[in-house]
């Protein structure tokens, strides 16, 4: 966990700063920075910590008000205040800024370690939450790779057929379309309007905010614009995959194809990559700019899966091509149909539940269970006796 100490005299952060290096784990970073509350946001921009402590510099309602900006514009930070003088109207205020606690001066030294314990307690149970709920993200190699298609599709049938409380969310500000592909009506809700109320974020808000598609699949909605896509903040994801690791067991994210700092959050978060990819030429080369991209930032190709869809055994390039230009196995292949994929999609319905035995839906299973762990159910008893 990241702590940042702000305050205004460099002898009393000194003190806390080391006071809190003494009695925490030593994988802590702990900073102080000396500087007033204008300068406070500057500091919150540059560091992305975790907790703030703010030493002395609130201890009336104005000045708390003033942390209100800040915190709305970072949810995921966590603010302890130290001062005197606070009477109830303050407190109240500081409480719904979201400040987690306000400890009085002087203090005795074991309860500010506390303090910042309980925090820390709190957000590694977000964290650990998150761990058992599986991510998986999808992410086209250039436009018109199917990306979209495969990605609701695979939430369609994680939800519907492999009995998995599902949550799609769509991360492509350029299309916005993802829950049109398996549900016939938009929602009135989207991720941005979500991201506008992060400080009281509840299980209750999320469901309200999502399009309910089955009893067990929801879909959080791209923005209807590029602009209201840069509000949802890394920080936001954070919170959302904390909070839907303890109401959903799989989340499938549809990724655009620009690696800005939402998606870098989301590929770190993600148990499981998907690079949606066609033959050709141009798909090729676009895939070698996403596979180099996703090593830089440091993702296991172990966790990256490459598809090729609408493939022909007839294509120029064949799949050992790709390989060898790739250096990477391409993990599946999704065979051409595009009047039966196009036909589904105008009609909002999915293809692996209006197909179930076509062939595509056959591989779309292949990958829910070679690359998501998925296990087939009794549902599925009529495939095992067409598969052989």
């Amino acid at each position: 966990m990241k702590i940042v100490i702000v305050g205004i005299d460099p002898n009393r952060l000194a003190t806390l700063s080391q006071l809190l290096t003494d009695a925490l784990q030593p994988e802590r970073l702990i900073k102080s920075r000396e500087t007033g509350l204008l300068g406070l946001a500057a500091v919150v921009a540059q560091e992305l910590p975790d907790l703030v402590i703010v030493d002395q510099l609130c201890s009336n309602t104005e000045q708390v008000m003033q942390l209100a900006p800040i915190a709305a514009q970072y949810p995921g930070i966590s603010y302890i205040l130290l001062g005197d003088g606070m009477i109830a109207e303050t407190l109240m205020h500081a409480m719904h800024v979201g400040v987690k606690d306000v400890l009085p001066m002087p203090y005795p030294d074991d309860r500010l370690v506390a303090a910042v314990k309980r925090i820390e307690q709190t957000r590694s149970i977000g964290t650990n939450i998150a761990a058992r709920a599986h991510v998986s993200a999808f992410i086209p190699c250039k436009g018109g790779s199917g990306s979209t298609f495969i990605a609701t599709n695979i939430a369609y049938a994680m939800a519907a057929e492999y009995n998995k409380r599902t949550l799609l969310v769509d991360l492509d500000w350029s299309s916005g379309d993802a829950s049109l592909f398996i549900a016939k009506a938009p929602g009135t809700s989207t991720i941005s309007d979500l991201a506008k109320n992060m400080s009281r974020l509840d299980t209750e808000l999320l469901k309200a905010s999502a399009v309910h598609i089955l009893p067990n699949l929801d879909a959080l909605e791209a923005p209807e614009s590029l602009e209201l896509g840069l509000g949802v903040r890394p920080e936001h994801l954070d919170m959302l995959l904390n909070l839907a690791g303890s109401t959903y067991d799989c989340v499938v994210f549809n990724l655009g194809r620009t690696f800005d700092p939402v998606t870098v959050r989301v590929l770190d978060r993600s148990h499981a990559i998907v690079a949606t990819m066609q033959m050709g030429i141009p798909y090729l080369r676009a895939a070698k700019r996403v596979l180099a991209t996703t090593t830089a930032l440091g993702v296991d190709e172990k966790n990256t899966h490459l598809i090729v869809n609408r493939f022909k055994a007839n294509d120029d390039i064949h799949v050992e091509d790709v390989e060898q230009a790739l250096s990477r196995k391409v993990s599946c292949l999704i065979p051409s149909d595009y009047a039966t994929v196009s036909g589904t999609i105008n009609r909002g319905v999915p293809l692996i539940s209006s197909h179930p035995r076509h062939p595509i839906s056959q591989k779309l299973r292949v990958v829910c269970e070679t690359h998501f762990g998925m296990e087939p159910t009794e549902k599925r008893g009529w495939f095992k006796q067409f598969a052989k």
